[in-house]
Parts: structure tokens; sequence; C-alpha cells
């Protein structure tokens, strides 16, 4: 059986903004999602080059595929009601290959693979749930990303975000922006978090936190920043909800070569 992909299957408002068209079972039971991406979205039309100039929009994109696969697998496959929230606690994504050899995701067949490599359940129902995905062009696979999402009723969640500053719905840099105030030396980085209300594929609706979308973005850019290369692998760790009423700091160590490790805080709350 096919199942379509609508937008609130993926927690999206705009038709635009979803990346999948489909999902069914696969010969070996696993649930695959067809993607179809349109024209305007990061990465078009292809993979950026490695370099100065490049700010991953490739990865950013398959973070985001990655993602709605995720939130619409729960849907489907763990009968999670269309109006709970998913709070993600973890997220990465890696590249199998290089980046110059991976073909154009826009311009070929998509895929994600998804499967369950834990749940923990409350009443019944979902609570906590561990995926893997893989993402194919072709049917090559490209890359993998793992997750770990909290599940919980809507009640429940109005409940302990009752005191969360309102979404203030306005810019504060330009579009393609995510980084200002920027203070670059050999091995650190220091910014600040910045956003335009008018990328779609940030900010498809309100909400009453700063979108995760946008710290994996900044994430990326501060790594491209400090070290001249695109992301081959990006790791999230979130502790927190990111709030409107500060000023969001960003700060990035050079590690070892290539590699970079980043903090995103709301002194003193990472």
């Amino acid at each position: 059986m096919v199942y379509p992909i609508d937008a609130v299957l993926v927690h999206k408002r705009a038709p635009e903004q979803v990346l999948l068209t489909s999902a069914a079972r696969d010969a070996q039971g696993c649930w695959v999602f067809q993607g179809s991406l349109p024209p305007g979205l990061p990465g078009s039309p292809g993979l950026p080059v490695p370099g100065p100039g490049a700010t991953c929009p490739a990865t950013l994109l398959a973070v985001e595929l990655v993602r709605q696969a995720k939130i619409a697998y729960t849907h489907l496959v763990w009968d999670v009601p269309l109006d709970w929230a998913f709070i993600i606690n973890e997220l990465s994504f890696t590249w199998t290959r290089e980046p110059a050899t991976i073909p154009a995701l826009h311009t070929g067949p998509v895929q994600v693979r998804v499967r369950s490599d834990a749940a923990q359940t409350r009443n019944g129902r979902i609570r906590d749930l561990q995926l893997s995905a893989d993402l194919l062009t072709g049917g090559t696979l490209i890359g993998t990303g793992r997750g770990d999402f909290t599940c919980l009723p809507a009640r429940t969640y109005q409940g302990i975000r009752r005191s969360a500053a309102p979404d203030p719905g306005h810019s504060t840099a330009e579009e393609g922006t995510v980084l200002t105030n920027v203070a670059l030396d050999t091995d650190t980085l220091a910014g600040q978090l910045a956003w335009n209300r008018d990328d779609r594929f940030i900010f498809d609706h309100a909400s009453d936190h700063v979108p995760g979308i946008l710290i994996a973005q900044a994430t990326l850019k501060a790594h491209q920043l400090l070290t001249s290369s695109t992301a081959g692998h990006i790791s999230l760790l979130c502790h927190n909800f990111a709030e409107y009423n500060a000023p969001i700091a960003v700060n990035a160590t050079l590690t070892e070569p290539g590699r970079t490790r980043i903090s995103i805080t709301e002194p003193p709350r990472v």
C-alpha cells in the first residue's frame, strides 16, 4: 500500500515545503519515503562545491529530508496523533560519499529509508523514539541519519511551554544570513544567531521557540567559516528550547583539522 504525504503529516503548513510525496514498505519490510524537491529550496540546483564560498545548503536539505521522513514515519507506523508535538533531543546526518561525487539532489529520485532503533512508551503511547534513516538518490546510498525524538500530547506540550516568549514575527538580518557580529580567529568563532522571516524553508509557520533547523543551519555556517570547507557530518545534541526574547550566542572551536565543536547558548542556558 502506498501512503500519500501531505503537509500535516510532516508538521508543515505550506505544501511547497513538503519534500516527500509518498511512503510504502519495501520487500524487506522497511518504510521508504519518496522525495520530490521543488526549485527554490536550499541546495538548488545541486550540492555546493566545498571551499570558502560553500554554505552547506545541501547538507541542510538532507537534514530536513531525513527529519520529515522520521516525523511521517512516527505518525504512520506508531500511530502518534497528528496534533502531538515532537521535541528533538538528538539529530545527526553523515554523507557516506565525498560531496563532489554525489548526484545533485534535485536531478533524480530521492528516497529516505527509515527504521526504528528503540522506543519507550507511556500509557500505551510512544514517548521517546530513536530512528535511523538512509538517504538514497537513484537507488544509491549517499547519506545516513539518526534521531532521538520525544513525542508529547498537545496539552502536555502547552503546559511545559506556557511561559514561553511569544514569537515576535520580525527579522533580525537579511535573507540568507544566519550569523551576525561574527568575530573569527584562527581556531575560534563567536557570533550571534540571526534570521529572516521571509525564508519560508525555516519559517513555514509560527512557533513558540526558535526553529531547530535554523540552529542546524547556523552550526553548518559556523563550521564553514572556521574551516573553509563543507561539513560532511553534523551531530546536534539539544538541551533546551531556544527562546525569542534573548540574544542567542554561537561559539565554535576548531578541535582538529576539519572538525569543530559548536555551542548555541542563551547564557547561561545551553
